[in-house]
């Protein structure tokens, strides 16, 4: 089970003209570890460059930090429509 430390990640907030959204941490985490869980499988476990993706906790902390930003920006798109 992937755990997520609440005192080293910040919590993603979006801005948006006239919109101020903060997301959970939690809700943040639960929904990029599918993401990458599900990119990996469709991918068959496979990066481009031939090598085997790690699993979401092996991700390099950058990696993980643009995944965590790429889903908050998808829930605010489409909270926002």
């Amino acid at each position: 089970m992937n755990t997520l430390n609440l005192n080293t990640t910040p919590t993603p907030t979006i801005t948006e003209p006239g919109v101020h959204i903060k997301f959970s941490p939690v809700l943040i985490e639960k929904l990029t570890n599918q993401a990458w869980d599900e990119y990996s499988r469709m991918v068959g476990g496979i990066a481009f460059n031939g090598d085997k993706l790690p699993s979401w906790p092996e991700v390099d902390p950058k990696i993980q930090a643009a995944w965590r930003a790429a889903i908050a920006k998808v829930i605010t798109v489409n909270v926002n429509m």
